[in-house]
């Protein structure tokens, strides 16, 4: 008998509820395509374009992320306080005067080595959680004027 495989280019990844991690916080340390909180899954789709290294990369902050909530479960971290449920840290967060955080300043801005090597700097920190996924608010011109 052969070995049937499938090959795709999106994946899917059900997370499970976590004590002390919340979907969101997860979420907040990794781009995804889509993302179904009802299900806790995500939809996670590499392009073709993506490299070994990069997928290696990606795979890397997935463990990472994982190994930031088992802190939690093992009671290392505060539940409620902690690296993976601030994230993410901007820039005017990292460079401010005061640091109240119970981690370093540089585990907040590099939480893998590689990343300060080109790291990305987002703008805001969480909005709303998943309100705008939610309640989706049509800002364009409606169909009829374009006609």
């Amino acid at each position: 008998m052969g070995m049937v495989s499938v090959c795709s280019d999106k994946s899917v990844i059900f997370l499970k509820r976590t004590h002390g991690a919340s979907y969101n916080s997860l979420l907040s340390n990794i781009q995804v395509t889509e993302s179904f909180d009802f299900l806790l899954a995500v939809m996670i789709e590499p392009t073709e374009s993506e490299s070994k290294m990069e997928l290696d990369r990606f795979c890397d902050a997935l463990l990472a992320i994982r190994a930031e909530v088992q802190d939690i479960i093992d009671g290392k971290v505060d539940v409620e306080n902690n690296l993976l449920k601030n994230a993410p840290h901007t820039l005017t967060m990292v460079t401010a005067n005061d640091w109240n955080w119970p981690y370093s300043r540089h585990d907040a801005a590099y939480p893998l080595p590689y990343v300060a090597e080109n790291k990305f700097w987002p703008t805001v920190r969480r909005v709303d959680e998943a309100y705008g996924d939610r309640n989706l608010q049509c800002t364009c011109a409606p169909v009829s004027s374009y006609a």
